[in-house]
C-alpha cells in the first residue's frame, strides 16, 4: 500500500513541471484512498446538467453533505466476494461493452461502396 500512495502522488506534473497545487491535491486524494480521511468539510459539489454540447452547467451546482456516505464507505475493511478465484490472463468471456449499431455509419458505407461501384463500372466504358 506505501508503493501505492508514492506511485499515486507521482501524478503531480502540470506541462512537464511538478505544480505545487497538485501535489496538495494528491497528498488530500491520498489521505481519502488510503486513509479515509476526508480533508474538506465533508461536503461534494454536484452538477446536475449538461449543456446540449455535454459540459458542465455551472449554473446546476449545488452542495451535497456526503458525510454519511464517506463513513460508511470507508467503515472496516471490506474484501470483494468473488465466486472463482481471478484469472488476470484470462480472455474476457464476455464483452464489457455491447456493440454499438450506428445506422448512420452503415448507411455510409453502403452509399460508399454503391458510389465506387458506379464509378469502377464507368471507368470500363
Amino acid at each position: 500500500m506505501e508503493a501505492a500512495e508514492t506511485a499515486f502522488k507521482l501524478w503531480n506534473k502540470a506541462g512537464g513541471h511538478t505544480a505545487k497545487g497538485l501535489v496538495t491535491r494528491r497528498a488530500r486524494e491520498a489521505d481519502l484512498l488510503f486513509r479515509g480521511k476526508w480533508s474538506n468539510d465533508g461536503t461534494i459539489i454536484e452538477y446536475t446538467r449538461l449543456r446540449s454540447n455535454l459540459q458542465v452547467d455551472c449554473a446546476s451546482a449545488k452542495r451535497v453533505n456526503v458525510t454519511a456516505e464517506l463513513r460508511n464507505a470507508f467503515a472496516g475493511e471490506h474484501s470483494p466476494i468473488v465466486d472463482h478465484a481471478p484469472q488476470p490472463d484470462a480472455p474476457v468471456q464476455t464483452p464489457t461493452l455491447p456493440p454499438k449499431h450506428n445506422a448512420a455509419s452503415l448507411f455510409a458505407i453502403i452509399i460508399a461502396a454503391a458510389l465506387g461501384l458506379i464509378g469502377w463500372r464507368f471507368s470500363q466504358t
